[in-house]
Formats: C-alpha cells, sequence, structure tokens
C-alpha cells in the first residue's frame, strides 16, 4: 500500500517532515510494527536538537579524552576519599544494628529457654523501644531526625544533634 499523502496538495494538513506523524513510511517504529504484523504503531515525538535526535549518531569516542584526563582521575580520587569512609561507616552502623537483632531476638530469648521469641516478647521488646526513642527524642538534641510527614525535605541536620539521631535509629531497629 502506498503513502496516501500527496505532500503537493495543499489540503493535507500533514507535515512530510514531521516526525511525529505516524504515516512516515520510514519511521522505524512503524516499520518495525508492521513488518511483524502490529500494525501501524505511533512513533516517538523526537524534538529537533534534543539529545534524542542525537543518540544514535553518539559513538562514544568523545569519551575516551574526557575519561583518560587528569580532572576526570582527581575528581574519581576525590570521590574515592569521600566515599569509601561513608560507606565504611555506614556499614559499621549496620553491622552494629545486626548485632543487636540478633542479640535481642535470638540470643535473649534463648537465654530465657525459648525457642522463639514468643507474643509477650515481642510486645514486652516494643514497648521497650517505644519508650527508649521517646527519651531519646525529647532528652537529646535532634528530635530523633526529621518529622517524616515532613518528607525528605526537612532540612540538614546539626553535628550537636547527630548523636540523638543515631542512638534513635539504633534503637528503633534493633528493638522494633
Amino acid at each position: 500500500m502506498s503513502d496516501p499523502r500527496d505532500p503537493a496538495d495543499p489540503a493535507d494538513p500533514r507535515d512530510p517532515a514531521d516526525p511525529r506523524d505516524p504515516a512516515d513510511p520510514g519511521d522505524p517504529v512503524r516499520t518495525h510494527a508492521t513488518a511483524a504484523g502490529g500494525g501501524t504503531a505511533p512513533s516517538s515525538a523526537v524534538v529537533e536538537g534534543s539529545v534524542s535526535a542525537h543518540a544514535a549518531d553518539d559513538t562514544g569516542a568523545e569519551l575516551v579524552p574526557v575519561l583518560v584526563s587528569r580532572g576526570y582521575r582527581a575528581l574519581l580520587a576525590v570521590s574515592a576519599l569521600i566515599g569509601v569512609p561513608i560507606a565504611l561507616i555506614a556499614y559499621g552502623f549496620l553491622a552494629l544494628v545486626h548485632g543487636l537483632e540478633h542479640v535481642v531476638w535470638e540470643s535473649l530469648p534463648s537465654a530465657l529457654g525459648m525457642s522463639e521469641p514468643s507474643w509477650w516478647y515481642a510486645v514486652l521488646a516494643l514497648t521497650l523501644a517505644g519508650a527508649v526513642v521517646g527519651v531519646v527524642i525529647r532528652r537529646l538534641p535532634g528530635t530523633g531526625g526529621h518529622i517524616p510527614v515532613h518528607g525528605l525535605g526537612g532540612g540538614q541536620a546539626l553535628p550537636a544533634e547527630l548523636p540523638g539521631i543515631i542512638a534513635a535509629a539504633i534503637v528503633s531497629l534493633s528493638l522494633g
């Protein structure tokens, strides 16, 4: 079947150069869908001069000089100097929480003669967690971190508030 539009027809409102026109026979999306028996599929809108319009032309050849440049290597070194200690601190925090969870939910019930924590033990542990977190929030600076109802944009914690935030996190994660 031939293309029904005539570019010379002034009554035809479609632009023959419009990449969004689903009747474009050169459209790879439409050609693939038609060849697969799927009928006519609308092509995606590509704006001239956008990143999408030039993505097919990108070979990555411009990336090699950037990757071997001195500035990029310096940036990687700075990123490693910041990222590795932060990752180690996060690992230590998670290891501490995991160890405390093991003590609270496995070792302590086993020492009390339980094969697994009973319902009253869970109620006791959760009540203790709530009480301790309440004391931390009330007495230590930082109020235990940002208020969740305000979303992630709760502002930046001051260094003096970090002990209260860390204590509330450790207690609530390991006991609850």
